[in-house]
């Protein structure tokens, strides 16, 4: 079984000996444990982002030299992300098509990222007050907490951990208890790649043992939850204790995005799409074999019932489906005078 430490500082934390367990969807059994964090871990986790911010190489690091760090994780991505999937699929149980499909394109939004990095810079603004010129900077937050799902790990923390690294702030991750193995491999790859020391930290455990900590810690200065509604509430009333921006991805009815220069007919006739047609879309497309060969099975089963309703064995009473069926009605029904206390015998 596989233990999985804390990412802090660039290095991965010595094990304490408080774990949780994560089971295998597909077995039952549990395949590899995580580090159970608590306040203080939290406090590491986002003093090192925190330096990392204020002094260092990354602090040093203008847009352009932040862009080609992410051109060069995208990179790593790009050859590595098929060592990433078994981490993923022991975790959250989700097929490996699905989660085949999303990393072989994680590594385009850290380079769609890196590409806006190189768009930043400080730009003129209009002023209406003759002889006063005005520019516009972008400033980082800081340390950003973003805490993420069971579901999608890795695509979701791309969505968050690009533009935030883009921009120049540092990230500390929480990712779900039920599934944090892939973004700690994640964290290694990103390492390779050249991520300074504390510019990414992962720290993992329970939402309200470490994931309330960071979110409350006077450091962080930008939070971004994905998960359920009641979850959201809890770090919207933590964040508010220290006034800090939290963007809220909660739960949503999948609404979709349609563009000016859309087919609309298309759009709209592929819109309202079943749940009985997308279980079919998946069982006559990745299972149409599995699924060939379990109707194949439950075709032989239904002849082998049948002909074993009519073997003939000495001894044993049967029933005789031309009679049943070429019966007249009053040969169904038979009344009797029962004597009371005695019983009556009925002939076969």
């Amino acid at each position: 079984m596989k233990v999985y430490s804390h990412f802090i500082d660039g290095v991965f934390t010595n094990p304490s000996g408080q774990t949780i367990a994560s089971v295998d969807p597909s077995t039952g059994k549990v395949w590899a444990a995580f580090e159970k964090g608590d306040a203080a871990t939290a406090d590491r986790a986002i003093q090192s982002a925190n330096r990392a911010f204020a002094t260092g190489p990354w602090a040093n690091a203008d847009a352009q030299a932040r862009a080609k760090i992410l051109d060069r994780l995208a990179e790593v991505l790009e050859q590595s992300w098929q060592s990433l999937v078994s981490a993923e699929i022991q975790d959250n149980g989700k097929r490996i098509t699905e989660v085949s499909g999303q990393f072989s394109g994680l590594h385009t939004w850290y380079r769609h990222f890196a590409a806006e990095a190189r768009t930043l810079g400080k730009e003129p603004q209009k002023n209406a007050i003759p002889g006063v010129s005005s520019e516009c900077h972008y400033i980082p937050f800081g340390v950003v907490v973003a805490i993420t799902p069971w579901n999608s790990p890795l695509m979701i923390l791309a969505w968050k951990l690009a533009p935030a690294l883009a921009a120049g702030n540092t990230v500390v991750v929480k990712p779900s208890e039920l599934a944090s193995a892939s973004t700690l491999e994640f964290a290694a790859l990103a390492s390779q790649a050249g991520l300074p020391p504390g510019v990414l930290n992962v720290v993992t455990g329970f939402g309200d043992e470490v994931g309330e900590a960071l979110v409350r810690h006077p450091l962080t200065r930008k939070v971004t939850f994905t998960g359920s509604d009641l979850g959201g509430r809890k770090v919207a009333e933590a964040a508010a204790g220290n006034v800090v921006p939290a963007t809220l991805e909660l739960g949503g009815k999948s609404a979709q995005i349609v563009f000016a220069d859309v087919d609309l007919n298309n759009a709209v006739n592929n819109y309202n799409v079943s749940n009985t047609h997308s279980l079919g879309q998946v069982l006559y497309t990745d299972y149409v074999h599995v699924f060939q060969i379990s109707g194949m099975i439950l075709l032989v089963a239904m002849i082998g019932a049948i002909v074993l309703t009519f073997r003939q064995r000495k001894g044993v009473k049967t029933q005789s489906y031309l009679k049943q069926i070429s019966r007249e009605r009053s040969e169904g029904v038979q009344v009797l005078d029962v004597e009371t206390n005695k019983g009556v015998k009925i002939d076969d």
